[in-house]
C-alpha cells in the first residue's frame, strides 16, 4: 500500500505567505510533516502532491518521500491531485489523507487496517455540508430523509478498484460528491481539525495532544 498526501492547495484563506501545511504545531512539527510521519509509522512508501509553492513543500519532507506534481492546481478540486498520484505509480492499494488537516494517528491506523475504508469528522457547515446516515459502520445513504448527518471527508483507504470508482467522479468540486462516491464504503469516525487560518492551529495542536509518546 501507497500513502498519498495532498499537499498542492493554493491556501488562499491562511494568508501567511507560505503553504498552510508548512504551519507548525505546538509539537513544533509542521502538519505536513504530522502527516507524513503518521504514515511511515504504517511502513508506508509515501508519496506527496505538490503544485503551488512547490519548492517549499518538498522541501519540508524531501528526504524520506517521493513527489507528483499536479499542474493544474490552481483551477481543479483535489481529485487532480489523487489522479496525478495513481498514474504515477503501479500501486494496488492506496491510503490518502490532506496535508492541512489533523487526525490522531490511531485513527489513521484504524484506516489502514480496514481497507476500502473511509475516514469522516462529523461537520455542519451549513446547508452544503455533505449529508449521509451510517449505518453498522458502513455509509449506506446519502440524500434521503435519514441523511442528516454532516460529514466531512478526511480521507481513505482502498484497492485500486475503489480508486477508480472515485476518480470516475473527475467532475465533483465538492465533498457532496465525493461522499455520493464513497456510498458502500466501511466508515472509520474521527475527529479533525482543518487548518484554514492560523487560528486554528491551537486546536489543531489539542487534538494530538497525549501522541508525543508514540513516536
Amino acid at each position: 500500500m501507497r500513502g498519498i498526501v495532498l499537499a498542492a492547495g493554493c491556501s488562499t484563506r491562511f494568508g501567511q505567505g507560505y503553504p498552510k501545511p508548512l504551519a507548525v504545531l505546538g509539537n513544533g512539527k509542521s502538519i505536513l510533516r504530522h502527516v507524513v510521519d503518521s504514515m511511515r509509522f504504517l511502513g508506508l512508501r509515501v508519496t506527496v502532491v505538490v503544485g503551488y509553492e512547490p519548492a517549499m513543500i518538498m522541501k519540508e519532507v524531501a528526504w524520506d518521500v517521493s513527489f507528483a506534481y499536479n499542474p493544474w492546481y490552481a483551477n481543479t478540486s483535489y481529485i487532480t491531485s489523487l489522479l496525478v498520484a495513481t498514474l504515477a505509480f503501479s500501486d494496488d492499494a492506496f491510503l490518502v489523507a490532506y496535508a492541512d488537516t489533523i487526525v490522531r494517528r490511531s485513527d489513521i491506523l484504524n484506516v489502514y487496517r480496514t481497507c476500502e475504508s473511509v475516514l469522516l469528522s462529523r461537520y455542519d457547515g451549513g446547508s452544503d455540508t455533505a449529508k449521509a446516515r451510517v449505518a453498522e459502520g458502513v455509509l449506506v445513504e446519502t440524500a434521503s430523509p435519514g441523511a442528516e448527518v454532516g460529514w466531512n471527508p478526511m480521507g481513505f483507504a482502498g484497492y485500486a478498484h475503489v480508486t477508480r470508482k472515485l476518480l470516475r467522479g473527475l467532475d465533483l468540486i465538492s465533498d457532496v460528491r465525493m461522499i455520493e462516491l464513497m456510498q458502500g464504503c466501511r466508515v472509520i469516525e474521527c475527529e479533525s481539525v482543518n487548518v484554514n487560518t492560523p487560528a486554528d492551529i491551537p486546536r489543531a495542536t489539542d487534538l494530538l495532544k497525549g501522541e508525543e509518546s508514540e513516536g
